[in-house]
């Protein structure tokens, strides 16, 4: 096994970081595992784990929602600009044709292809607002889009290390540890009736403390 692991090749597939990630993942694993929990114990780690997860997820909906906002404010920002420069161009077109339209056979003769090619470039400008006011819009949408999706990867680093803190310290209360075969069972008894207590301890919704 080992020698076709060692002789395994793959463009996916980078030995040392490969090594690093398996230890990585190892010692995540080991940390989230809720071995050695009696059943009080798991079932404190489950509802710990879902309030967090209610929580984490609350914030990740608010900035989603406010991501949609102000992508929705800038829209409609671009709208306004774009529908703004067209009017002024349109505005520019009308004085030209009429200024056109006031002269006389001989000058409209020798007017109209100036003040054709003026219309045309005041359109040629118009375009080329209305393409950068739309990749604007693009950039800024794309970043906003980027940031929020970086304030949900920290939200779920943030909740991953809650979890693990208020796992260590569930590990760490005797009343939820699972009970060692030497122990009798007066000892077992009593261990019961505090795990009850801690256990509603949790359910009734205590502070979770990072």
């Amino acid at each position: 096994m080992t020698n076709e692991i060692l002789h395994y090749a793959s463009p996916y597939y980078d030995p040392v970081k490969a090594h690093e990630y398996y230890m990585k993942h190892r010692e995540l694993k080991g940390r989230n595992s809720t071995a050695g929990l009696n059943d009080e114990g798991k079932a404190a780690a489950s509802y710990v784990k879902e309030q967090l997860t209610t929580e984490r997820k609350a914030k990740v909906e608010a900035n989603k929602e406010d991501t949609t906002n102000q992508i929705d404010k800038l829209r409609e920002q671009k709208k306004s600009n774009i529908e703004a420069h067209k009017a002024a161009m349109q505005r520019q077109i009308d004085q030209l044709r009429a200024k056109l339209s006031s002269m006389s056979s001989a000058d409209k003769q020798k007017n109209r292809a100036r003040i054709s090619s003026s219309i045309s470039a005041l359109r040629e400008q118009n375009a080329a607002e209305r393409e950068r006011l739309n990749a604007e819009f693009q950039a800024q949408s794309k970043s906003l889009r980027t940031a929020q999706k970086e304030t949900n990867k920290n939200l779920k680093t943030e909740y991953d290390d809650k979890y693990l803190s208020e796992l260590e310290k569930i590990k760490a209360n005797p009343a939820f540890q699972k009970a060692k075969a030497s122990r009798s069972g007066s000892k077992k008894s009593s261990s019961s009736k505090k795990t009850k207590k801690d256990l509603s301890y949790y359910m009734r919704g205590a502070p979770i403390h990072v």
